[in-house]
């Protein structure tokens, strides 16, 4: 899942479905995205199972259970339901803390937000 999300374009088009995007076109004019990128950053989202394509409405949705697996999987793994792991940010499947110093949160959020300043 990591490496799904390490790279730019899938990063924006992940954040335009979280918030609200479901066509292309709604990914590319939330992420500003040109259309081809916003056009394959969902796609390689669905087939790494992060979001889903309904092929008769032609819509795309995130899949909320995706991070719940992966964090089950880590702690399968592990050994750790807490600790330094990604378990840890997470209680029942739900993503209860970010991992990190403030600016480092507000940096990697800032796109997202669409604002350029500083935390305080």
């Amino acid at each position: 899942m990591v490496a799904l999300l390490a790279q730019t374009d899938r990063r924006a088009a992940y954040a335009a479905l979280a918030l609200g995007a479901t066509s292309v076109a709604e990914v590319a004019e939330l992420a500003e995205l040109r259309p081809p990128a916003a056009a394959a950053a969902p796609r390689k989202l669905t087939d790494g199972r992060i979001a889903a394509f309904d092929s008769e409405k032609r819509t795309y949705t995130l899949l909320d259970d995706t991070f719940r697996h992966t964090v089950q999987a880590e702690v399968r793994f592990s050994g750790r339901g807490s600790g330094d792991g990604a378990g840890s940010c997470f209680r029942r499947g739900r993503l209860t803390s970010v991992p990190g110093a403030g600016r480092r949160y507000a940096a990697a959020f800032r796109p997202l937000c669409g604002t350029r300043s500083s935390p305080a």
